[in-house]
């Protein structure tokens, strides 16, 4: 095992931000250095961070030549360790004189005011660092250690660096606090505690509290809100109608993880760790509600940013790639349990990886934890935002803008244009659902692309991922052959043109576009081979057209009948008559489509005032959308488009 090389070092000048966060710094022997430290999380008071005359140790130091000369370039924060004064590094080393800032030597109490005033200043990395000094210092007593681990303790979690405020308060409890003192540091504890998910410690810390001070009112709150995520992630029981409103309020829910036992994360030949069923699972299950490891978040207040270019994917990242990659960074360092949980996750097959034990590594692989990100984040799209159909041009530039969150058991899901199981996001919450019945042993995939888009296009977008999916309804388009797929990517494009179109001649009678929509629909199903079944998902679109169409000339019936030829190309299957239909299979593709399809249907039974109608339709809708975001939300989901198309949701209104 080879030892560690590092370079001991003094902040020489104030920092600026560029693409990375840039300082001097000096050495023992007073020579001087440029610094580029890059994903280190964007924060005020950088300068706080690396104050004038604090010492750092920058492990493996990596020398770059520049225009100027030459620099010194960290890629990750983990590697430029702050050194305190009792540190053996800094024991035979004596730094010459700093070159503007007296020495001024304070002693722990001072530190510890200097602390408390920053605190208040809101200056928590200077906060941090005064604490940590008169902690470090040999003179300090048992009664001011106690403080100053309490008061260390509260700005750590200011900065949600919640692991280490825990090990505080759990440092401070033993030596004998005050009582007052001692309900902060209870306090302090169980709000880490619950941060970390680690609900039956804060109910501890807070029943112990509760005993000293029965009328602490904070300690009520919090420890009521205990119990509620007790029974959250034992049951999966959440109040879903409360979240679905609070989203729309809030970026991260307050509520506890759940992982169903349904299932188990089990390896699969060729497709690497994969979830697998345990038992028969029924559409609509809830298998698992996850908080994201880490979340990068575009902050609209930002004049800057960084884009990077992707060499995984050959695409450009949203800015907030970046930010989760330092965030990631970060977190790793303050948290072994999130070390171990990030690094497990997939970083691609040709990833030359440092294995995880290894103490010999200079602190994190940054390049790892791009990988990581690129195979295993998520765009999280909350379902309390309001959507709403956007140009090319600006779905490019909300992209770039776009939130990006990495989630460990999520992760595990496969691909699979079909996908037996639906997720969707509350603000930060990911929530996972049955959408297909699941048999004991078959594996939990969900589709990475729109399975609605063609097998190349498909294909393209999987092929970023190193993955060829084998589904059925691969197959089939397989079977129907290139030539075919090409002239539906052709019509596709058309359609997409007669579409606008046909939105712009609204004040007009689009009837004379009628037969050119259904030359469409004939031209798109000439594409499929007579014997395959019905998963023909380019006919959707143009379906959905003609019967949007027909309904605007009041063809209500022929539109009714035209949508459910749409639900057919989606994978559905009924029974019975239109107006009394049954549903016998969900459509296995698409998201939103089979839901609004329904309610187009029965928009259309509205106004031909058939009131049994309408409500088997909306009953069909919430039946599909128990399989995706569920439905408990389906009031809050749909009721954009059901007040423009004047449509009440509840069954017992319709």
């Amino acid at each position: 095992m080879r030892s560690l090389k590092a370079l001991i070092c003094r902040i020489a000048s104030k920092c600026a931000r560029t693409i990375a966060v840039c300082f001097v710094v000096e050495d023992a022997l007073g020579r001087l250095a440029p610094v580029q430290l890059h994903h280190f999380p964007a924060c005020e008071h950088l300068n706080d961070q690396f104050a004038l005359g604090l010492h750092f140790a920058i492990k493996e130091p990596n020398i770059r030549s520049s225009r100027d000369g030459f620099v010194i370039r960290i890629e990750s924060p983990s590697d430029f360790v702050r050194l305190l004064p009792s540190s053996p590094l800094l024991a035979n080393l004596t730094f010459p004189p700093p070159r503007r800032l007296p020495v001024i030597r304070l002693s722990p109490a001072q530190q510890k005011d200097e602390g408390n005033r920053s605190f208040a200043q809101r200056r928590f990395a200077a906060a941090t660092d005064a604490y940590s000094l008169a902690l470090d210092d040999k003179d300090v007593d048992d009664t001011l250690r106690i403080i100053l681990l309490a008061n260390r303790a509260a700005v750590l979690l200011k900065l949600n660096l919640f692991n280490a405020a825990l090990a505080d308060c759990t440092t401070a409890l033993p030596l004998g606090p005050s009582p007052s003192l001692q309900l902060k540091i209870l306090y302090r504890a169980a709000t880490a505690a619950y941060a970390r998910q680690q609900f039956v410690d804060a109910s501890e810390h807070l029943t112990n509290l509760l005993q000293l001070s029965p009328d602490d009112l904070d300690a009520q709150d919090l420890y009521r809100r205990t119990q509620v995520r007790l029974v959250e992630a034992a049951r999966g029981d959440y109040d879903w109608p409360f979240l679905f409103a609070r989203a729309t309020q809030v970026e991260t829910l307050d509520v506890a993880e759940f992982v169903s036992d349904a299932f188990e994360v089990k390896e699969i030949a060729g497709r690497g760790r994969g979830i697998v069923a345990r038992r028969r699972i029924e559409p609509g299950e809830l298998l698992m509600v996850q908080k994201p490891l880490a979340m990068g978040v575009p902050d609209p207040k930002r004049k800057s940013f960084v884009v990077g270019a992707n060499l995984f994917t050959e695409t450009m990242d949203p800015y907030a790639v970046g930010d989760l990659v330092a965030l990631l960074a970060e977190r790793i360092g303050d948290d072994e349990r999130t070390r171990r949980r990030v690094l497990a996750l997939h970083a691609g097959d040709e990833s030359i990886l440092v294995p995880i034990g290894d103490s010999t590594s200079p602190g994190i692989d940054i390049s790892r934890l791009e990988a990581i990100a690129t195979f295993n984040a998520f765009h999280t799209e909350s379902l309390a935002q309001k959507s709403k159909t956007l140009s090319p041009s600006e779905e490019a530039a909300q992209n770039i803008h776009a939130p990006s969150s990495l989630y460990d058991l999520p992760s595990m899901l496969n691909h699979s244009c079909i996908g037996n199981v639906s997720y969707s996001f509350l603000a930060d919450v990911f929530f996972l659902r049955v959408r297909l019945t699941i048999q004991p042993g078959d594996e939990l995939v969900d589709s990475y692309v729109d399975s609605l888009e063609g097998l190349a296009q498909r294909s393209e977008k999987l092929d970023k991922h190193r993955f060829v999916c084998q589904c059925q309804l691969c197959d089939y388009d397989r079977e129907d052959g290139e030539r075919a797929g090409k002239e539906r990517e052709r019509l596709a494009s058309q359609l997409e043109e007669l579409t606008d179109r046909i939105h712009g001649v609204q004040e007009q009678d689009p009837a004379p576009l009628l037969p050119t929509i259904r030359a469409f629909i004939d031209k798109i199903q000439a594409t499929y081979k007579p014997s395959r079944p019905n998963l023909r998902p380019a006919l959707y679109s143009a379906l959905r057209l003609l019967g949007a169409t027909l309904g605007t000339l009041g063809k209500f019936e022929e539109a009714i009948q035209v949508e459910l030829r749409a639900l057919v190309a989606l994978g559905a299957e009924f029974e019975g008559e239109r107006e009394a239909a049954r549903l016998v299979e969900v459509p296995k593709l698409g998201d939103l489509n089979g839901v609004l399809s329904c309610l187009f249907i029965a928009s259309q039974y509205q106004k031909l005032q058939k009131s049994d109608a309408v409500r088997n339709w909306i009953a069909i809708a919430r039946r599909i959308e128990r399989g995706q975001a569920g439905e408990a939300g389906f009031e809050v989901r749909y009721a954009e488009w059901a007040q423009k198309n004047r449509l009440t949701l509840r069954l017992d209104e319709a």
